[in-house]
């Protein structure tokens, strides 16, 4: 299986903006709306099952359901490179509040994707603070010590701090681009 790049932040620490970076790296790379609208993952991967190829057209994915998913795509994808993105909590929390608020659950085919992809990540479609901040916790935590032991697949990268291309660039072994880094829902 050919190595892929997998975003696998959380919501709002960043993802969008790795999806243009990646992009504008030359990688075919697909973030969420991609996911929602191919409603990829829901029957395979959250159900375990990384028999098929979902990813056939991507170099990279970025974002849920990537982030819930990522030890299952480390075993089907060896040799990719993982890029766990993070942000600190409390503007992270507010960001996520708001997120809840803008994308509710509904009944069509979108509501019914966010219902699915948040409970597996987060185990609630509409977590509290407490339980975000758990999440998040733990799976930072989950993803350093998966990787510990091979510390070329993982770059841990705090877009909102600033990080950006010199660190992605030098991971990926590519050339820095002479653009700015792309910045995303800037101060959301």
């Amino acid at each position: 299986m050919t190595p892929r790049i997998f975003g696998i932040g959380l919501s709002r620490t960043g993802t969008l903006s790795l999806a243009l970076a990646l992009r504008e790296l030359g990688y075919r790379t697909a973030h969420y709306v991609e996911h929602c609208a191919a409603r990829r993952g829901l029957d395979t991967w959250l159900a375990g099952d990384f028999s098929v190829d979902e990813l056939a057209d991507w170099d990279a994915a970025v974002d849920l359901p990537v982030g819930a998913c990522w030890r299952g795509l480390d075993r089907r994808y060896p040799g990719s490179k993982f890029i766990l993105t993070v942000r600190d909590e409390g503007p992270w929390l507010a960001s996520m509040a708001r997120l809840w608020e803008r994308r509710p659950i509904t009944g069509d085919d979108a509501g019914e994707y966010r219902r699915r992809v948040r409970l597996a990540m987060y185990g609630d479609v509409a977590p509290g603070p407490a339980t975000l901040a758990a999440v998040a916790a733990g799976h930072q935590r989950d993803v350093v010590a998966h990787f510990g032991g091979r510390p070329d697949d993982l770059l841990v990268l705090d877009i909102c701090a600033g990080e950006g291309w010199d660190r992605l660039c030098a991971f990926l072994g590519r050339p820095r681009p002479a653009s700015r880094f792309p910045w995303a829902h800037r101060g959301q």
